[in-house]
């Protein structure tokens, strides 16, 4: 069976940022704060076990999963708003690198 690590980072939309301290203090704070990109999902996860795995951070305004309509799955990503930044940022920092269904 395949590893893979979930990687999130704080987005704007359809851009990701890279989260250092340079670049959080020059960029200009905005609502998209909130919404974060999650990387390496499992064929598996679907939007109930994404918003189970989120929700301990904070209340989540809406999720998106991409889907492959081709192959019938998700692409392998998702974009999850939080309602507040801090939520956000405290779902990155425990979450960045986590296995969900044996995928990390």
């Amino acid at each position: 069976r395949s590893t893979y690590r979930l990687k999130i980072f704080a987005s704007y939309p359809l851009i990701d940022i890279y989260l250092d301290e340079q670049a959080m203090s020059s960029a200009p704070t905005l609502q998209s704060r909130r919404a974060l990109y999650i990387g390496g999902l499992d064929p598996q996860v679907t939007e109930p076990v994404l918003r189970a795995a989120f929700i301990p951070f904070g209340p989540i305004a809406h999720i998106d999963i991409p889907m492959d309509y081709a192959a019938g799955t998700h692409k392998g990503f998702a974009f999850l708003e939080f309602s507040s930044g801090e939520d956000a940022q405290e779902a990155i920092y425990n979450m960045d690198g986590a296995e969900l269904f044996g995928k990390s």
